[in-house]
Formats: structure tokens, sequence, C-alpha cells
């Protein structure tokens, strides 16, 4: 089973309504979605006020049983992808993190920033079905 990693932004796009993404994440059995630490700091740093806050972490506890933390292999694994795509490719910190994450887990991101990540050895990444028209860089 591989596990489905979403990336922030499926998440941005849950939380303004957009039924698509909505439906996409129902689409996926509980016990292969997840996300990651980076992720969850994200959306928590993006809240607008305590109450925003409060139901992005209700919803992560309500619907995803997986949520993958920054290992030390994954730790070490981003520093890698750091030295090698940051001048390169324009790679931040948050995005070599999620790609090294999901390596570590051997799973599948899932983000609609296709491009922040096609290039990185090793990931497997996808845009969500749902996205699918946004042309591909």
């Amino acid at each position: 089973m591989e596990i489905i990693i979403l990336d922030t932004d499926i998440f941005i796009d849950y939380f303004r309504g957009v039924e698509a993404a909505k439906d996409y994440m129902k689409g996926f059995p509980v016990n292969e979605r997840a996300t990651t630490d980076i992720t969850l700091m994200e959306l928590f740093k993006g809240a607008r006020n305590k109450e925003e806050l409060e139901n992005i972490d209700e919803f992560i506890k309500r619907n995803f049983f997986i949520v993958l933390p920054v290992s030390s292999s994954a730790s070490r694994r981003a520093v890698q992808i750091l030295r090698r795509y940051s001048l390169q490719k324009g790679l931040g910190l948050p995005d070599a993190l999620i790609a090294a994450v999901t390596i570590s887990a051997d799973g599948k991101l899932i983000t609609g920033n296709k491009r922040h990540f096609k290039y990185i050895e090793g990931l497997k990444v996808d845009l969500p079905s749902y996205r699918r028209d946004i042309r591909e860089e």
C-alpha cells in the first residue's frame, strides 16, 4: 500500500470550500491518507485567528491518522536535497523537508505545486485529479 501525502495547497483548497478538493480527499481510504508535520506548521502559520487554528487542528485529527514527522534520516535527506536544488531551482526549506519526509516514507506527494518538486530525484509526486487541468511546467 502506497501512502498518499497531501501537500499544504490541497488543504488550503479544502478550507476555502473547493468542493472538488473535498471530494478528492474523501476518495482516499483513511489508512492511506497522510500529511507531514511541515504541512501542519504551514497551515497553523496561515491561520488568521484562534478559531481557524482550532478548526485546522480538529480537521486533521478527525480525517488523517498518519502525520509524518521529520525523522533524523529525513532531516539528513533534506539537507542533501537543499544542497542540490536550492541554488539551481530555488527550492525552499519547507518544500525540501516535505520532499524528504515523503521519500523516507516511500510515499507519493500530491500537490498542486508539482513544479516545485518534480525535479527531485527519488520523489514520487503527482497533481491531484481535480487540478489536472493546470499546465505543468
